[in-house]
């Protein structure tokens, strides 16, 4: 994990001395998990402008979006310090999809009595034949790919592309309970 770069500076973009940031709090947003409390922020030794502060946020373990409480304060009496500054930043983390099963059977039913499966980005290898009767239906899990834990996305797109034309039809494919995406078409 990257460490996260502040750049603190006037309005003109201009450093304004050395400064005394400290990252009050890191709470993640969706757990209300408080990820780092009180932690300085030390000036990046390679900037030349004086305005970029750099702090770790490994402790921050959990993906999705953070609410970050600064404070900024200074040796010169001139400058008022700011304290309870808010930013917002997001960890991503890498996924993958798994447990790809393609299925087409009668509309009337409920579930399909068998399905094929298929392995991420390769072809199903066969055509499959579907009339008005019938509905097709797609199931995949997506799962992050360091701790194999199944993970909700904000939303699941499922795209067809016509080989020859390469017009794209795109279906929102949603969540059910066991966090497996599922979509049909009819």
């Amino acid at each position: 994990l990257q460490p996260l770069v502040i750049r603190v500076s006037n309005v003109l973009g201009e450093s304004v001395g050395p400064l005394s940031v400290i990252l009050d709090a890191a709470t993640h947003i969706a757990s209300k998990e408080i990820a780092i409390v009180r932690q300085p922020l030390k000036e990046v030794a390679s900037d030349k402008t004086n305005t970029l502060y750099e702090v770790s946020v490994k402790n921050a373990k959990q993906h999705g979006f953070y609410n970050l409480a600064l404070t900024a304060g200074s040796q010169d009496k001139r400058l008022v310090g700011t304290n309870g500054a808010s930013l917002m930043m997001r960890i991503l983390v890498k996924v993958r999809i798994e447990d790809i099963a393609v299925a087409v059977f009668d509309r009337e039913l409920l579930k399909p009595s068998s399905s094929i499966s298929v392995k991420q980005n390769a072809k199903i290898g066969k055509i499959l034949e579907a009339d008005i009767h019938n509905k097709m239906e797609i199931r995949f899990k997506v799962k992050e790919a360091k701790t194999d834990e199944a993970v909700l996305v904000h939303q699941a797109f499922v795209i067809f592309i016509h080989s020859k034309t390469r017009q794209e039809i795109v279906f929102v494919a949603t969540p059910d309970h066991n966090r497996n995406y599922v979509f049909d078409v009819v």
